[in-house]
């Protein structure tokens, strides 16, 4: 299995290497922790893709016939989240963050941003912008069991690639990410 990084889901442009799971086991579940260089497109509110390949090991994917792939967006688009009150203390849960970002506008010589034309705060939470996902989950079946393609439900059936083996159709395993397990807590900034 390998996972690469790009701007473009269709992978032109360039892919950057970001995982390669050399001992991959269908049958087995694991967590990795990655890190990942975001791109300057990315870090200025630009887009940036996952592209999961299950393919033979010792080769590249683009290299193996029988490799099952799969586009995943690392980024989405959301309203920044406002800062939320403890009721207990009274302080702001970001305080720490708001604070470093109005002295980073002081530093950069800019003592006027951050107010607007009523000489309050500006409110530029009303813009969407990038949010990182810090989680991906990714699902494969492997299972050896027969599908009658007919009585496939559509949802499954964009999953589905086949390769023939003499005189049989067989399934390669199936992959998908899941997006349901994507939450607003695991966004990041």
């Amino acid at each position: 299995m390998s996972i690469y990084t790009t701007l473009r889901p269709n992978a032109e442009g360039g892919h950057t290497l970001i995982h390669k799971e050399k001992t991959f086991d269908v049958n087995s579940k694991f967590e990795r922790i990655v890190n990942v260089s975001l791109p300057k497109k990315t870090r200025n509110n630009g887009t940036l893709y996952a592209l999961i390949f299950v393919h033979q090991a010792g080769v590249t994917p683009w290299q193996d016939s029988r490799q099952v792939h799969l586009v995943a967006q690392l980024t989405t688009y959301m309203v920044p989240k406002l800062p939320e009150i403890s009721l207990i203390s009274g302080e702001d849960q970001t305080q720490g963050e708001n604070e470093e970002a109005q002295q980073k506008k002081q530093r950069d010589g800019n003592p006027a941003a951050g107010v607007g034309a009523g000489g309050g705060p500006t409110s530029t939470s009303d813009h969407p912008t990038s949010h990182w996902r810090s989680r991906l989950t990714l699902n494969v079946v492997g299972d050896h069991f027969l599908f009658d393609r007919e009585h496939l439900p559509s949802d499954v059936h964009r999953y589905l690639r086949v390769f023939q083996n003499g005189k049989k159709m067989v399934y390669l395993p199936l992959l998908f990410v899941d997006e349901l397990s994507n939450r607003v807590k695991d966004l990041v900034v």
